[in-house]
């Protein structure tokens, strides 16, 4: 059971929870074609010691120089998750981050012989169904969680997060694309109490209008994008032969991409989060004020 480790104060942005570290319990691989490069590439998931916490290795560099999933190696956000460090990148690394999420593992190594994962149905199903096969276990090494008490509020043009506190961990997203016909409003909620991640979110599929494909392909931004790697929406048409997994699935992935940008906080971060019409960009805004808030109260407590 975790232990609390400090009475919750409203004059303290979070209260603090101890549990143990979770891990994997043996190496698991997955191997396909990347979305960006169109590469073929093999990803591992190694078990890890306390405290490690979640690392990219790269196996095609001469040093298999790591990267640590943090917010505070990223690099940018086009459409996607970029992190990296002293010259050694990882892009597109949201669905398999999403999915260690989901598992609440909290120390693995993840091997790439290339800079990005295979992008597989798009969705974070693969990468969490991997790592069930690779069996969790729990390490007597305790970890701590953050369970926030004020709310946080961000806003990027017409977009917005709001997090408020709450006794486990919700998501809430609304999505909005004015005047599409397809993408106009649609809702979808996760509540980590209630849910299950993988029948709910995990297949979430990344989506995309046809006309935004064709410029992506066009610029030479991506190269591995067809239907069997995501959803493309034409006007009130979805071109996908098997068509939507769910009627809100677009909203799904967005839950199912901010859980894994949020990890970059590297602390589990109890909270209800509200999204509008937010994207990558606005998820790392909030993983770094999360971040700043939390070093600055493990700072004012030493």
């Amino acid at each position: 059971m975790p232990t609390i480790c400090e009475k919750r104060e409203i004059d303290t942005p979070f209260t603090v929870v101890n549990r143990r570290q979770r891990s994997i319990g043996k190496c698991v691989s997955v191997a396909g074609q990347s979305l960006f490069s169109g590469e073929q590439v093999t990803l591992s998931f190694l078990p890890a010691k306390p405290n490690t916490g979640i690392r990219f290795r790269r196996t095609d560099l001469p040093t298999k120089s790591e990267v640590g999933a943090s917010i505070d190696n990223l690099i940018a956000t086009p459409r996607t998750t970029i992190i990296g460090k002293n010259g050694v990148v990882m892009q597109c690394v949201e669905h398999l981050l999403s999915a260690v999420f989901a598992h609440r593992i909290d120390n693995i190594v993840i091997e790439l012989d290339k800079s990005e994962p295979p992008i597989r149905d798009g969705s974070a199903k693969d990468f969490f169904d991997i790592l069930t096969q690779a069996e969790i276990i729990t390490e007597e090494e305790e970890i701590s969680q953050f369970y926030l008490n004020k709310p946080i509020y961000l806003s990027e043009g017409d977009a917005q997060i709001i997090a408020l506190p709450s006794k486990s961990l919700k998501c809430s997203y609304v999505l909005n694309y004015k005047g599409h016909p397809l993408l106009g409003e649609s809702f979808y909620e996760f509540d980590r109490s209630k849910d299950d991640y993988r029948k709910e979110v995990a297949s979430c599929r990344t989506f995309a209008t046809l006309k935004e494909v064709e410029s992506l392909v066009e610029a030479g931004l991506i190269k591995g994008m067809s239907h069997d790697y995501g959803v493309v929406i034409d006007g009130d048409q979805v071109l996908n032969p098997e068509g939507l997994r769910f009627s809100n699935e677009m909203a799904r992935h967005k839950v199912l991409d901010f859980l894994g940008d949020i990890s970059l906080v590297e602390k589990e971060v109890v909270a209800h989060y509200i999204s509008i019409r937010g994207g990558h960009a606005l998820n790392a805004r909030l993983a770094k004020k999360l971040h700043t808030m939390i070093k600055e109260q493990i700072d004012d407590s030493n």
